[in-house]
């Protein structure tokens, strides 16, 4: 009895572990776009405090452009979930460039898919919007994860609950 109830425990422990599909070997740090863009706002000189801090964004892609030796992916942020997720339902965080060593499909970035990704800051990147200037915060991407609307949608397969269920 004692081994039954231990095993249940142990699987009812992992199951409510959620973890994303980008694997860390040290955590990222807690920095958010938000953060990135107040810091940006606060320092005009380059390099700054945070380059090289490893993050972890998520949103959905705007833009794929190759570029001759890097591609740039620009999106826009929003707060992840605890399975790593971009949580479009809540509000934008504004906007951040990621620049993937060499070429990207674009087919495989396509416009308006939720994205997170995995990558170390690098030095803010000027470009508009509209007519507007803006300051991008920037990511060399390390890893990423493009999220099927079926992923997106996906619940967690286990739930507590007291009730009746009527089914016809």
């Amino acid at each position: 009895m004692f081994r039954l109830l231990s095993a249940a425990l142990l699987f009812i422990s992992l199951a409510g572990c959620a973890s994303g599909p980008i694997k860390f070997e040290e955590p990222a740090e807690s920095l958010t776009v938000p953060q990135i863009r107040q810091a940006i706002a606060s320092h005009e000189e380059s390099p700054w405090e945070h380059n090289g801090e490893r993050v972890l964004w998520g949103g959905t892609v705007l833009s794929v452009t190759n570029l001759p030796e890097v591609t740039q992916i620009e999106v826009i942020a929003y707060p992840l979930d605890r399975r790593q997720r971009p949580m479009t339902g809540r509000d934008a965080q504004g906007r951040f460039v990621a620049y993937f060593e060499g070429f990207v499909e674009p087919l495989n970035f396509p416009d308006g898919r939720a994205v997170t990704l995995s990558g170390t800051i690098m030095d803010p990147v000027s470009g508009s919007i509209g007519a507007a200037s803006y300051q991008y915060p920037a990511i060399e991407v390390i890893d990423s994860h493009v999220w099927s609307p079926e992923e997106l949608n996906a619940r967690s397969g286990v739930t507590f609950g007291i009730g009746i269920n009527l089914s016809n």
